[in-house]
């Protein structure tokens, strides 16, 4: 399939990380794994990249996220969404998607990812991209641990760590629909008291 051969062809493309950037890497290495000390088994961690902006973006994203979750305990990579300019044709913006979720999928299993404004790719008389493109490029992959509400909102648990990471779609006018909102509530008023909640938007 199209996400199989880009997935391939990303492995076989992410650089080591520039050498201008070793040291800052490192420094954020050292401070991750003392934090996550610090914090002890009752803490969780993610890393979390947002506004990506692929087709202006010098693509060394992916090769540092892979080596701080090769040096690190890390559980999950969170984006938040803006994987594209927004004014991409169709197909540029399925392959920049594609290119984008190969990429941190590489660095760490459990990706996950936010619906931003200008995914919908309709700035500047740009072609919309629907939500079952998004879903099938940057969120299926967390259909395996993931709980969906609807196609692009859904939550998920870190049962370790009692923690519940709710991941929300604003992709309509930076709204929340009834539904979705509806949902939300009820996902709260489900959810046990001891449990930590950690909710990602792109924009509200």
């Amino acid at each position: 399939t199209e996400l199989q051969e880009i997935s391939e062809e990303i492995s076989e493309q992410i650089p080591s990380v520039p050498s201008y950037f070793d040291s800052n890497v490192d420094d954020v290495i050292v401070k991750a794994r003392q934090d996550i000390s610090e914090v002890g088994l009752n803490g969780d961690n993610f890393i979390f990249i947002t506004d990506m902006h692929w087709e202006n973006n010098i693509k060394n994203s992916p090769a540092i996220i892979k080596k701080i979750c090769k040096n690190v305990n890390i559980s999950s990579v969170v984006f938040g969404g803006d994987a594209i300019n927004g004014q991409a044709n169709q197909d540029d913006a399925r392959r920049f998607f594609s290119e984008i979720s190969a990429g941190l999928k590489q660095a760490d299993s459990n990706f996950v990812s936010v619906f931003g404004n200008h995914d919908r790719n309709s700035a500047d008389g740009g072609t919309v991209f629907s939500q079952n493109n998004f879903y099938a490029r940057m969120q299926k992959s967390a259909d395996r641990f993931a709980h969906h509400g609807g196609l692009t909102y859904f939550y998920f648990d870190n049962p370790s760590t009692n923690t519940r990471y709710i991941v929300l779609d604003s992709y309509i006018d930076y709204t929340i629909s009834s539904t979705q909102s509806s949902w939300f509530e009820q996902t709260i008023a489900n959810t046990d008291n001891n449990i930590n909640v950690v909710v990602f938007v792109h924009s509200y």
